[in-house]
């Protein structure tokens, strides 16, 4: 909108424009003008907040509110297919974790608590991952996961997970752990999950059934030690001798908890649960 005169005449006779000669500050004088209307409009159409984050809105009806509790179907509804780039894509994991008032539960929950102690690293809570790593790479937002997770529970009944032996690694996660049997139950359920969560397959084909009691970079030394412990003073989660009749140790699956795990995060303080999500299939 053009100045009117009045205003015109003030800014031509601006000391700071009387050296120069008409034309010139009327050439000055039409720049300031264009920048501060361009000025003025930028200001006007920029955002005055961010759009709210899915975790925080306050109109956000999602389950993933509740870290603790189980996800429910008002709050798994996906816009499109979840790929939306407006929500933020975490690396999400599934794991199978023994009911909290088993006496595997305890056992592994007391393990795992004596050796981070014992070498100074941080405790977990107790579980067979599923699969890990994934959401990120297939493009996937908290509200899709939540949907295809209970779409997996749906498809899965109830299963046992048995302990085949305590062993060791050169991975941080797979420091050492109890080797579980890879029952057809345990791989069903695994390809089941990578199906569902639209996975690549051939990314999978390692899966190695495994329970951690202890994450970290210990010496091969400490890994002994760390073994040794555990054979003292938690016998129950190991796998009888040959010669006994005991049955292996085992826990059993009814539900499968979602968490968001940033494997970057080897403190593991963002990592958090989402939700748990019974398994309710007849297959």
């Amino acid at each position: 909108m053009p100045l009117p005169p009045a205003s015109r005449r003030v800014l031509l006779n601006l000391p700071l424009l009387r050296p120069l000669d008409s034309d010139n500050r009327r050439s000055v004088l039409t720049l300031v003008i264009v920048l501060l209307v361009t000025y003025l409009a930028y200001t006007r159409l920029s955002p005055s907040s961010s759009t709210p984050d899915l975790a925080t809105s306050a109109m956000d009806p999602d389950p993933l509110r509740d870290k603790s509790g189980t996800a429910t179907a008002a709050g798994a509804t996906s816009a499109g297919d979840g790929r939306s780039s407006s929500a933020k894509v975490h690396q999400y994991s599934i794991w199978a974790m023994p009911d909290e008032g088993s006496a595997f539960h305890a056992s592994a929950s007391a393990a795992i608590s004596n050796l981070s102690t014992r070498f100074g690293c941080t405790a977990f809570e107790p579980h067979v991952t599923v699969i890990g790593a994934f959401g990120e790479t297939e493009g996937l937002n908290d509200r899709e996961v939540v949907r295809r997770m209970e779409q997996l529970g749906k498809s899965l009944k109830p299963y046992d997970i048995h302990v085949m032996e305590l062993a060791s690694g050169r991975l941080f996660f797979q420091c050492v752990y109890l080797k579980m049997l890879p029952s057809n139950e345990v791989l069903h359920v695994h390809d089941k999950a990578v199906e569902v969560m639209g996975m690549d397959r051939d990314a999978s084909a390692a899966y190695m059934p495994h329970l951690s009691l202890i994450y970290g970079d210990l010496s091969d030394d400490q890994k002994q030690e760390a073994k040794a412990a555990v054979g003292k003073a938690f016998p129950s989660l190991l796998p009888p001798t040959p010669t006994s009749s005991l049955p292996s140790p085992a826990f059993h699956v009814a539900s499968l908890a979602l968490y968001r795990t940033e494997p970057t995060d080897l403190t593991m303080s963002t990592w958090e649960r989402i939700g748990v999500f019974p398994l309710t299939g007849t297959v």
